[in-house]
């Protein structure tokens, strides 16, 4: 369901930035030893053809004015490097602030499908799963939106929170689905109406998939030692240590 995070787009920027500005600054360099060493002594030798025929040497000084080009690059390339700064900070403000809105939307999705789902009233207060065709199909479709506005997030903090939110709701359809909602009664009493209040088959698909982890899915817990908690101070001095040092060690033999 998720995009592979990509590097911060922020990162790119200045990479570019500082690139535009080598070369630049690389041109500007070149031009000015340009005019310095090949320009500037041409025009030498033709205002000053012989040795002393150059009473002063104010014009050959006025040549190498050229020395103000280059500042006045830098001072320009200082000028763009600012403005492509503030340009890329308030782009990346922009998208913080549009995934913040698109995130707080995939919440309330996955409530509205989670909801739509329980909305049967049954002894004890309890809410139980619906046989609704219409509710599954609602369901499905607010999780099946959920999918593609996750598709859209750009920034790597809100795609990060999105992980977080969406694994909270996984485990609550997951219970739905599995103690005590009455899914496999919810099943038969839909598998014995009529075709056009049956719950459709497409709408439990999607319902399912978003229940259950996907392999392909990264595991924020990939690459931790079983124990390693083990090794932690702290954790030795609390009264649960023992039992738990034990609970480690009879798994382990199974």
């Amino acid at each position: 369901m998720f995009k592979a995070i990509r590097p911060n787009d922020s990162r790119k920027s200045i990479s570019r930035l500082l690139l535009w500005g080598g070369l630049i600054f690389g041109l500007l360099l070149s031009v000015w030893l340009l005019w310095a060493f090949v320009v500037a002594p041409y025009f030498v030798k033709i205002i000053c053809p012989g040795d002393n025929e150059c009473s002063s040497l104010g014009q050959v000084g006025d040549i190498f004015g050229g020395i103000n080009a280059l500042f006045a690059g830098l001072a320009f390339l200082g000028v763009l490097g600012s403005i492509v700064w503030s340009s890329e900070a308030a782009r990346e403000e922009r998208r913080l602030s549009l995934d913040k809105e698109l995130v707080e939307q995939v919440a309330k999705s996955y409530q509205w499908a989670f909801d739509a789902l329980k909305s049967n009233e049954l002894a004890g207060g309890r809410r139980g799963l619906t046989f609704s065709r219409l509710a599954w199909l609602a369901a499905a479709r607010h999780l099946m939106r959920a999918k593609k506005i996750v598709a859209n997030l750009e920034t790597n903090t809100y795609q990060l929170v999105q992980q977080e939110i969406e694994e909270y709701w996984r485990g609550q359809f997951y219970a739905m689905l599995n103690e005590g909602y009455d899914f496999e009664t919810a099943l038969e009493v839909s598998a014995v109406s009529e075709s056009h209040v049956r719950i459709a088959p497409i709408s439990i698909s999607v319902v399912l998939e978003f229940a259950s982890w996907r392999e392909t899915q990264a595991d924020p817990l990939d690459g931790l030692e079983e124990k390693y908690a083990l090794g932690i101070g702290q954790v030795r001095s609390m009264d649960c240590y023992e039992r738990v040092e034990e609970y480690f060690r009879n798994t382990t033999q199974q």
